[in-house]
């Protein structure tokens, strides 16, 4: 009885699951931290440092309490350290760009001393983010992806003694392949594990690889998940004791049912377990989940989150790691934001075999945003954690930092760090789940809830007097490598291009949250050219610079791709004026970003480059910011910073749509359209350059809007009367058409009337002053509408016209405005 009371109070004592943390120096920015011991037990830990020009990768060691000095293995372009370390020697690889190519490098520590750098790839294509293992027989494996042109696959080498073996390539043709794992498999070889599209959705692929003769060969492949959501990012360990390999991903399937995409787009923590020729799961860690899933939706919302379910930060657990400890039980290591908005913390799971822990908050006293775990285990049975965040002030006589304040951690104030600590063993497991057969995934294509954005196909819409093809985009989205919710940047790309129809589509990510490093900005730059096939689908290269209330954040697109970044937290980017420089030595355009939300920085309407800044966003995910006070004008907005303000003061912008999705949903929310003659970057920026675009709310409505046969955007002069001509085309019914006049909503309008038989729609086209005087013009069809207005405005006066469009599911789109002076 005693000792069922004593082990009932341990087991419901609180987790302490982390100890001895301790915080790697940073200057600017310190990110992707790898770990691993020695033989002898000295812990290595390399990390990428950001510099002023470029990124260095930096290693050190320790040997019980002391650390060594850091040791720059590669400066310049630098990415993605891995480590492998034997009795024999320690191995760091990376990727790195030299004279414009990517390849993969390595260096080694032999002897006392590091060797010269190592190219471990070669040939045109670029190849980034390696993984390394060693084999039972003392073989090193290498894995990474590959980009050559539009095509991305994953290339596997071996290497025993001093040379490396040819890859060999995994892939299939127009699929995009990413994101390798490796582990060493039990009686040589290794396993290779990566998600891929070739399915048409994202899917989890294992192989498993070995040499014969020198030579790399892929003995077996198999499909490893198949479920309508996404699946990706995987993660491998291998039991040496009886081979079991361990598989944890990051799988949206536990929210594919839920009605919002935001929803949808929210990940998971899920594992399996390949024994004997088949995929073993235990059973989910919390009642009504699915078999092997690890996290499940514990995140506390503020009250104001409750009664706005759409515009809460959307909860999300995801990217998981799973490594093996002492004891040969799978840990399973995610982040969480568990605060919502920006901040993530870590959390974790141990599998005993028979059942899950509790769940263990590891890294939840530490603030900031904590991601891209590394564990490793030492000689002595110890499991380590590595991670990337931000340190809090307060802890060097700073002032304390809420947990929840987003700016101060990861936009304004902290840098990005490296942290270490031990994982220490949980209480037993208290949670039944014993491995069980996992039921084979399948779905049918129809089941895959990835649906174009509603109207036409991609490729362009073509104008009615020819002039111009009408392509839609998405200017302004977010990846995991800034302040994301979900997402790599290339699944962005891949959704707007192979999913949602549309023609354009660029990520870009914050430079400040944690500060986006020199190779991660060349990375996205990279992704960008390997989507762009003109006449298909183009992207460019941006970022977002985000000021606060100071100067309100502003999203930045280059023409050209080698151009730089610039972050407000840096002393040469902490003004406009600043970002307008760098806007105009590098053919950049930019335009002010969630204009009248107060809650991350609204726009500050005293600053404007018209050489720079020809548009304006007037929606988003935030809301839609024409006028304060609209109806679907999102949340928190204050007066005085909406579309309406700026054309109040004279200045002569555009509108532009966007999503600002965190949650791979390029499109919800905003889209552009721009009016260009071919589907290239040269003329595409251009029209953005004259504001010959419009923008939506997310529909792929059509409309056009000429004064005196002049598109919109353009400054004319007209004597006497003006001709206004308005076509729309819309993805459903028409609620009406309003053409505003110098920012008197009540100029013009077409409502809809509904003919008493309801056999064919009636619009009305009327001036608001004699409602009933308007002609009345009969439509079988309410979503398309063509009319003509004539004004006659005052002479030596300049006035300005737009056009918004009102859809009866709320839908709604905006014209750039036409200036007229009247002679």
């Amino acid at each position: 009885m005693i000792l069922v009371l004593a082990w009932a109070l341990w087991a419901a004592a609180p987790a302490a699951p982390l100890s001895r943390v301790e915080t790697v120096p940073s200057a600017i920015s310190d990110k992707y931290p790898a770990i691993a011991f020695d033989a002898r037990g000295r812990l290595w830990l390399a990390r990428v440092v950001m510099g002023a020009e470029g990124d260095a990768v930096v290693v050190r060691s320790r040997d019980g309490a002391t650390w060594s000095a850091d040791t720059t293995l590669a400066e310049g372009i630098e990415g993605a350290p891995r480590i492998v370390a034997d009795g024999r020697d320690v191995w760091v690889f990376w990727h790195g760009r030299r004279a414009g190519n990517w390849d993969v490098y390595a260096r080694r520590f032999s002897g006392g001393r590091w060797g010269a750098e190592e190219r471990v790839t070669r040939g045109a294509a670029a190849e980034l983010h390696p993984v390394a293992v060693r084999d039972e027989r003392g073989g090193l494996w290498v894995a990474c992806e590959t980009i050559e042109g539009t095509t991305f696959a994953i290339e596997v080498r071996h290497r025993q003694g001093r040379r490396w073996s040819p890859p060999v390539r995994l892939g299939a043709a127009g699929s995009v392949d990413r994101r390798p794992a490796l582990a060493a498999a039990r009686g040589g070889g290794a396993w290779l594990a990566w998600d891929s599209t070739r399915t048409g959705n994202a899917d989890v692929f294992v192989a498993h690889v070995e040499s014969r003769r020198g030579a790399a060969v892929v003995s077996s492949q198999q499909q490893a998940t198949a479920h309508a959501a996404i699946d990706d990012t995987p993660s491998l360990a291998v039991d040496p004791s009886d081979g079991t390999l361990w598989l944890a991903w990051n799988s949206m399937r536990g929210h594919h049912d839920d009605p919002l995409r935001t929803d949808r787009h929210s990940g998971d923590a899920f594992v399996r377990a390949w024994r004997d020729g088949r995929w073993l799961a235990p059973p989910s860690a919390h009642p009504g989940g699915q078999p092997g899933q690890v996290s499940f939706g514990a995140v506390v919302k503020t009250p104001r989150d409750a009664v706005d379910p759409y515009w809460h930060w959307k909860q999300t657990q995801n990217y998981p790691v799973v490594a093996l400890d002492a004891r040969r039980r799978p840990w399973v290591v995610w982040r969480t934001d568990a605060t919502g908005a920006h901040n993530f913390d870590l959390w974790g799971r141990v599998h005993d075999g028979a059942g899950w822990s509790e769940e263990l908050h590891l890294t939840t006293p530490y603030g900031g945003r904590d991601e891209w775990p590394a564990v490793a285990l030492s000689p002595a049975g110890e499991l380590w954690l590595a991670w990337e965040g931000q340190p809090d002030p307060s802890g060097s006589g700073g002032t304390a930092l809420g947990r929840g304040d987003v700016d101060v951690f990861n936009t304004l104030a902290a840098p990005n760090a490296v942290f270490l600590g031990r994982l220490d063993t949980p209480a037993p497991a208290a949670i039944p789940a014993p491995l069980a057969p996992a039921a084979p995934d399948g779905h049918r294509r129809e089941q895959v809830r990835l649906a174009r954005a509603p109207g036409g196909p991609p490729g362009g819409i073509p104008t009615g007097d020819g002039r111009f093809q009408i392509y839609f985009g998405d200017p302004h989205s977010h990846s995991i490598l800034s302040d994301a919710k979900t997402g790599h940047a290339d699944q962005v790309l891949w959704l707007a291009r192979d999913h949602l129809g549309l023609d354009f589509a660029v990520v870009s990510d914050h430079s400040e949250m944690g500060r986006l490093q020199h190779g991660e900005y060349a990375e996205i730059r990279t992704l960008a050219r390997a989507f762009t096939a003109p006449g298909r689908f183009l992207s460019f290269s941006g970022f977002e610079w985000t000021a606060g209330s100071r100067y309100g954040h502003r999203v930045v697109l280059f023409k050209q791709d080698e151009t730089p970044q610039l972050a407000f937290t840096s002393p040469e980017g902490d003004t406009i004026e600043e970002l307008y420089a760098l806007a105009r030595r590098h053919d950049g355009l930019m335009s002010p970003h969630h204009t009248g939300q107060a809650t991350w920085g609204r726009w500050n309407p005293d600053h404007h480059d018209a050489a720079v800044e020809p548009n304006f966003e007037i929606c988003s995910w935030h809301g839609r910011f024409e006028f304060y006070g609209n109806p679907w004008e999102g949340r928190r907005q204050v007066p005085g910073h909406q579309y309406q303000d700026q054309l109040r003061r004279g200045r002569k912008v555009g509108v532009m749509g966007a999503s600002d999705t965190h949650h791979l949903q390029p499109g919800e929310g905003g889209l552009t359209a721009v009016l260009a003659e071919t589907l290239d970057r040269g003329p595409l920026f251009e029209a953005v350059r004259r504001r010959r675009i419009y923008a939506t709310t997310g529909d792929k409505i059509v409309l056009e809007f000429t004064a005196n046969g002049f598109p919109m955007g353009e400054e004319i002069t007209a004597a006497g009367e003006v001709e206004l001509k308005v076509r729309v085309e819309g993805t459903a019914a028409i609620d009406r058409v309003e053409i505003v006049k110098d920012l008197v909503d009540t100029f013009a309008a077409v409502r809809i009337e509904q003919n008493p038989s309801g056999a064919d729609g009636a619009f009305m086209l009327y001036d608001p002053a004699t409602p009933e005087g308007g002609e009345r013009l009969e439509r079988a069809d309410m979503s398309s509408l063509h009319f003509t207005m004539r004004d006659r405005g005052r002479p030596g006066r300049e006035h300005l016209y737009y056009v918004r469009v009102t859809q009866a599911n709320g839908q709604q789109a905006w014209s750039s405005p036409i200036w007229v002076s009247y002679r």
